[in-house]
């Protein structure tokens, strides 16, 4: 005979044919698959390029032997999507003869098309004077390094590396460099020095 005494816990009692009597206690451990939800692994904005995971979690406790079915054909808990659409998950536990589904909307937005490239002359000297021009976009804002501009065009008068990041309406994008030399130039720690004559004083001393 079984019991169920307090909760999951019962007793089990048997009798044998003498008439002896023997009891002990076991528990019952309950699966209840109540609901399934689908979340993403990042609350920032989405380009095209890049991923997206996607991970399932289940109220209660979750039974042993419990499947998966995407609607991308995958069979795993979790999942990596790569562009727009609804993506739905079923869960299936034949154990306790239960299924639950969920549904989740995710949107990558487009990158701007053409890309931003930086246009501007290879070749600067110090003293000489040149633009820096961002073509492609449009773009909501431009970020240059060193600053000197806020928009699409920047005033140089020196060689150098410029840095630009520009953003779309959604978020900042990799940042593009350009470097710009003065042919012949040397470093500014560099000085040609004359011949040393055994005898005498050098004269950079």
């Amino acid at each position: 005979m079984i019991t169920q005494t307090l909760g999951n816990t019962c007793t089990v009692t048997v009798t044998d044919a003498a008439g002896c009597i023997a009891t002990d206690l076991f528990h019952l451990k309950t699966f209840v698959m109540e609901e399934i939800s689908i979340t993403m692994g990042s609350s920032s904005p989405l380009c095209l390029g890049d991923s997206l995971l996607l991970f399932t979690s289940i109220w209660q406790n979750v039974p042993p032997g419990t499947t998966y079915l995407w609607s991308t054909g995958e069979t795993s808990a979790d999942i990596y999507v790569y562009g727009s659409g609804t993506y739905s998950v079923t869960a299936t536990a034949a154990s306790i003869n239960c299924t639950v589904t969920a549904s989740i909307n995710v949107v990558f937005n487009p990158v701007p098309d053409p890309a931003p490239v930086i246009v501007g002359p290879a070749t600067l000297c110090s003293g000489q004077s040149a633009t820096l021009t961002v073509s492609g976009g449009p773009f909501a804002s431009y970020i240059w390094i060193p600053p000197g501009s806020s928009g699409s065009t920047l005033d140089i008068t020196e060689p150098g590396n410029y840095i630009l990041g520009v953003t779309n309406s959604f978020r900042l994008l990799p940042a593009l460099t350009t470097s710009i030399s003065c042919p012949g130039a040397r470093s500014q720690y560099s000085m040609a020095l004359p011949p040393f004559v055994p005898g005498k004083t050098a004269p950079w001393k």
